[in-house]
């Protein structure tokens, strides 16, 4: 395998940004730290293959594993305290940035392509393993013309022998081991949760337990009053329409009181809403005005 020499970092044009480096590195640039770490540790800079690519994988591998977020503008930053990796052993008239002044310039036009193109952040492990697929196959390729110099060069039996069981073995089982990780995540250790039952009639203020479970609740709104259902439809607590009562007037003045935020403002009694897990205090302030449930079993204030 050759290793890209100072003169090969020359400009490169990304009209799309399709290629699964570039939407690797793109996605990458939108995570923190601690997100592109787990890829960063999959993906080596050699499987990168461009090199205006690859300094920019090198910049970002150099970041996250000193916990720095990988933001275009810091890698940027990053870039005139680390040249390319290729560069360590050049001499410095020979160095990319010797050769090429407006290298930086290059990787910046690069970098807010990358970060401005990825088409779906979410899929930052499918892209680490088609550059591992990638990768694995530019080295098979690489042994394969390794071991034709070997044959032509009459090396020894236990030599090609050797280069092929351990040397060239071992480098693509370690590919295939990391891309196989990249579609296999390893599972996140959860904590153990509670089944809590609902309990017959919600009673204010709930408990940690009890908001965990009103997760699929929905809020409710008929023409004349309110009503919490919960999964199965079972009527946990209403409020009856009271003439003169401002507050709860109407369904679009109850709904914002119960909850203010504005992004829920566009939402249909058709189709009720969901309560979140977060919403434990706004939950309590509506059922501490809301009548508990008829006892008789009245429910025609609840639509069908």
């Amino acid at each position: 395998m050759t290793t890209p020499t100072a003169n090969t970092l020359a400009p490169e044009e990304f009209p799309f940004m399709w290629e699964p480096e570039d939407q690797l590195i793109g996605a990458l640039l939108h995570l923190r730290s601690s997100a592109a770490a787990d890829i960063i540790a999959l993906v080596p800079a050699a499987a990168v293959q461009h090199p205006v690519a690859r300094w920019a994988y090198e910049l970002i591998t150099t970041l996250v594993q000193a916990g720095d977020d990988p933001d275009p503008t810091v890698v940027l930053t990053a870039a005139r305290r680390q040249p390319p990796a290729c560069d360590n052993n050049a001499p410095a008239e020979l160095t990319t940035t010797a050769l090429r002044p407006n290298v930086y310039g290059d990787l910046g036009t690069y970098l807010a392509n990358a970060y401005t193109n990825t088409h779906n952040i979410a899929q930052v492990r499918d892209y680490a393993r088609t550059v591992l697929d990638d990768h694995f196959r530019r080295t098979a390729g690489a042994w394969g013309a390794r071991l034709q110099a070997l044959a032509d060069a009459y090396a020894d039996r236990e030599e090609i022998t050797a280069a092929i069981t351990e040397l060239m073995r071992g480098e693509l089982r370690d590919l295939w081991l990391r891309a196989e990780r990249a579609t296999k995540p390893e599972p996140v250790e959860q904590e153990a949760t509670t089944v809590t039952t609902i309990p017959a009639v919600w009673q204010y203020p709930l408990t940690a337990e009890q908001y965990k479970a009103l997760i699929d609740c929905k809020y409710q709104a008929t023409t004349q009053g309110w009503a919490l259902l919960d999964n199965h439809g079972r009527v946990r607590a209403w409020h009856w329409q009271v003439p003169g009562d401002a507050h709860w007037a109407t369904a679009q003045t109850a709904l914002r009181a119960f909850l203010p935020d504005t992004k829920h403002r566009g939402w249909r009694t058709r189709t009720g809403w969901t309560i979140q897990a977060d919403d434990g205090e706004l939950l309590n302030s509506f059922l501490s005005q809301a009548k508990p449930l008829d006892p008789g079993g009245d429910n025609d204030h609840v639509r069908d």
